[in-house]
């Protein structure tokens, strides 16, 4: 009874060490994971917030180190170089670049007027889509802009504005990006997009630059 009583309390001992041992592995981990991330995070001038995650529980925003400086370069890209997209009035670019014009019924029954909505998308960078909405009553702009793809994100327009003269119709936009992504640790990020540009109704043609900071 003894020896199988030591042999007990030997047992206990080394599953307790053992998963001391586990949970030092695994602080030793997430601090060199955070580290590397905060350094990435400087490389590309990006500004974070880390969050404590449980590491059992599993989350759609996870991404690997290289993902996540992939994503770090593209927001240092866009903030340095603004990306200017061409517009075009049905018409297919690439395989990935279109631009269409529909006539709308009133909203108000026996309204004078007409609405016109020219719907724009394109890459903005990697597996993101940058999307434009104008839509013309009487010479009235209304400016809905979006950005879509990786579910880390969600996008919010805070300010738009256009006008129309003559052919030209005029616009601008500005709105935030946020992400939650998860590694071994979890962070926030987000930062603000702005973008303007002219289309041509005549021409059926035009452009829009988009820009970070």
């Amino acid at each position: 009874m003894k020896s199988l009583f030591y042999l007990v309390v030997t047992m206990v001992v080394i599953i307790a060490c053992t998963n001391e041992e586990f949970d030092a592995n695994s602080e030793v981990k997430k601090e060199e994971v955070k580290t590397k991330i905060a350094s990435l995070a400087e490389k590309y001038d990006v500004n974070i917030d880390f969050f404590e995650i449980n590491p059992s529980e599993k989350t759609e925003n996870e991404m690997s180190l290289e993902e996540i400086e992939e994503l770090f370069r593209d927001i240092k890209q866009l903030r340095e170089h603004p990306v200017e997209l061409k517009m075009y009035k049905d018409k297919e670019e690439n395989g990935c670049m279109f631009y269409s014009t529909k006539e709308q019924k009133p909203s108000v029954p026996l309204a004078k007027t007409r609405s016109e909505i020219y719907s724009f998308s394109d890459w903005i960078w990697n597996l993101t889509w940058f999307s434009v909405t104008l839509i013309e009553d009487n010479k009235n702009v209304t400016v809905m802009t979006d950005i879509t793809g990786l579910s880390v994100y969600t996008y919010s327009q805070s300010y738009a504005s256009g006008y129309v003269s003559g052919n030209s119709i005029s616009f601008n936009s500005t709105g935030k990006i946020k992400a939650t992504i998860t590694q071994v640790v979890g962070f926030n990020l987000s930062y603000v997009i702005n973008s303007s540009g002219t289309y041509d109704k005549s021409a059926g043609k035009g452009s829009v630059t988009v820009s970070a900071y």
